[in-house]
């Protein structure tokens, strides 16, 4: 959607003031880079805007005609995300900041698209990039064409896109620096005051806070549910895309002490007294904190006992106890969707594997070898021969590491994502609705074929329609209408019911094809969901946490 040349709207926000906006069609406007907390420096915990006096009155208007400066990340991200997607389009040089980078765009729908006096639900998108990269700032982020639909369809929503620290500014943390007064998990802390953001000030952009839907998109997705170990409501349904608990699971203390020492001898302050380490921190040039930290440092969320409080495992889940127990916000969260693209394991080429040289073949060997025990060699040579993993194959060609990905792919994600849906429809009071994406990526490649990680996003998002066929068009739209549905508090499809319904909706479309092929497939017929059950047989002796262990050491590079 293009902006409408040199037009901006104005309106007033009964907290805020006079904001000015950007007209992005005759039934839409987007408010870009509002900031919603504050920073006294780069570790510091983020505080909360409770009052924009300044624009109070009619005189002076909140300029939120573009974006503000984004976290911290490499700086050529956003175009490594779209190398991902396997299409380019086109943006801006972005500016970056450790300071003023807590900002949300919103999209609203024009006044005269909704009935006088009603609040309408609201969609906070939370995006995904491992914690590191990432922003809703994107192209391929951009909520306008969703929300425009959302109008055309007659179920308006606003949609709110967040920014929070990432890196070490967002997840770096050690014993001296929490002596120094500087806390863990400041990225999902961000997160969760832009949420509290959106309680206090949504209501004056239309928007309903008693409706609210969190969309997280893999690391995302995978926050969604960390902000369900909060006692407190911060959203009303969550839809997680390809991102859970159970793929990034939170690091202990000991793993986040390795990573800063990896970080101080990066930037050369080894030497120095802890006091000195954390002051030097705070004064180093912000693009040393991006480029000369080593690639796969593991700067994540970690268990802090406050904010995260436990690992998600596929044993817990199976425990309805333990589930409410590490989930407390679960009472107030009563439906997810929650779902997998067919080949999201592309992800791991372009992040933990991407600078590797070992055989993976072989690695994954050794990593099921390690997690499993060399007695379970009969267990080991099965999963190797179910998925066609040649060990014998030296090289790293797709040929060789797609059946490694594929395995990849069934623990991080096609189980993850119908464990969770199982744990929602176990309880009477809540709902959940399973998706698998399976339409092919159209675009020249290395995964030119496959629905990798990211293009379920692309399409829900509507960004990238121009380019589709008339077939993965109408996926496209079918998608978007579907969240849209289920935003706005209907039924998308049948809910999963593991004993009476146990089903998922399929997106699916050929390149090139004139028609969407999309739609509600039971478990039992596998061929259309297009999803390998060689797993159902493991998941008592070893288990899939142990499987779930073998993938962690792999990706680790702990074991070559």
């Amino acid at each position: 959607m293009a902006d409408t040349t040199g037009e901006t709207t104005s309106f007033q926000h009964a907290s805020i003031g006079t904001i000015r906006g950007i007209v992005r069609s005759p039934s839409v406007s987007q408010f870009l880079g509002i900031q919603y907390a504050t920073l006294k420096n780069r570790f510091a915990r983020a505080q909360l805007i409770e009052s924009y006096e300044n624009y109070a009155d009619n005189d002076k208007a909140l300029d939120a005609t573009k974006y503000g400066p984004l976290p911290l990340c490499h700086p050529q991200a956003c175009y490594m995300e779209q190398l991902l997607i396997q299409h380019a389009l086109p943006h801006p040089e972005y500016r970056q900041s450790d300071i003023d980078c807590l900002t949300v765009n919103i999209v609203t729908p024009s006044e005269d698209q909704v009935p006088p006096n009603q609040a309408l639900p609201v969609l906070v998108f939370v995006h995904g990039g491992g914690f590191v990269t990432g922003s809703t700032s994107w192209p391929q982020s951009d909520l306008s064409e969703l929300v425009n639909l959302s109008v055309k369809n007659g179920m308006p929503i606003v949609a709110v896109g967040v920014n929070y620290r990432l890196g070490a500014p967002g997840f770096l943390t050690s014993q001296a620096m929490r002596e120094a007064g500087y806390e863990a998990n400041n990225g999902l802390h961000d997160q969760r005051l832009a949420l509290h953001w959106v309680q206090r000030y949504i209501g004056g952009f239309g928007g309903d806070p008693e409706r609210v839907t969190f969309l997280g998109e893999s690391a995302g997705g995978t926050s969604g549910f960390f902000h369900l170990q909060s006692n407190e409501s911060l959203f009303h349904q969550l839809i997680s895309m390809a991102g859970t608990s159970i793929i990034m699971r939170p690091i202990p203390d000991p793993v986040a002490e390795m990573a800063y020492q990896m970080v101080t001898k990066a930037l050369g302050l080894e030497d120095l007294s802890s006091e000195h380490q954390v002051e030097a921190l705070l004064k180093a040039p912000p693009e040393d904190l991006v480029m000369k930290i080593p690639p796969g440092t593991p700067i994540i969320p970690i268990l802090d006992d406050e904010m995260l409080r436990g690992m998600t495992t596929y044993n817990i889940l199976s425990d309805p106890e333990s589930t409410a127990k590490l989930f407390p916000a679960m009472d107030a969260c009563k439906r997810i969707l929650v779902g997998d693209s067919q080949f999201d394991a592309s992800v791991f080429m372009v992040t933990a594997l991407a600078h590797r040289s070992d055989r993976f073949s072989r690695t994954i060997e050794k990593c099921l070898y390690t997690a499993l025990g060399s007695d379970n060699s009969s267990t080991v040579q099965a999963l190797l021969l179910a998925y066609g993993i040649d060990v014998s194959n030296t090289s790293n060609d797709p040929e060789a590491i797609k059946p490694v990905l594929e395995f990849g792919h069934d623990i991080c994600f096609y189980h993850a994502a119908k464990a969770f849906a199982k744990v929602w429809s176990a309880s009477s009071d809540s709902k959940a609705f399973l998706y698998h994406f399976n339409a092919p990526n159209p675009w020249d490649g290395v995964w030119k074929g496959h629905a990798g990680h990211v293009l379920d996003i692309a399409f829900l998002f509507q960004n990238y329609n121009v380019y589709l066929s008339p077939g993965q068009l109408a996926c496209a739209q079918r998608v978007a209408n579907d969240f849209i549905t289920f935003i706005n508090g209907h039924e998308p499809w049948k809910e999963y019911e593991e004993k009476a319904n146990a089903g998922a909706m399929v997106y699916n479309a050929a390149p090139g094809s004139q028609e969407d092929e999309s739609g509600y497939v039971r478990e039992e017929e596998g061929a259309r969901i297009a999803r390998r059950d060689i797993l159902q047989s493991f998941e008592n002796d070893p288990g899939l946490d142990k499987l779930m262990d073998a993938w962690t050491i792999f990706l680790s590079g702990a074991v070559q």
